[in-house]
């Protein structure tokens, strides 16, 4: 994220696997969490199509 800030980036796009967590929850990973949590940027995350 200090790259993207660095480079002037407005916003950072952030893959996700979707795992499901201990709550069931099948939002996001701990990575793209941290990065929507800390970036100053906006943050696209990106989930692959199941099925």
């Amino acid at each position: 994220m200090n790259a993207a800030s660095e480079l002037g980036a407005t916003l950072i796009a952030v893959g996700a696997h979707g795992h499901r967590g201990p709550m069931d929850s099948s939002l996001v990973g701990s990575v793209a969490t941290r990065v929507v949590a800390t970036s100053m940027q906006s943050v696209l995350v990106v989930r692959r199509k199941l099925g």
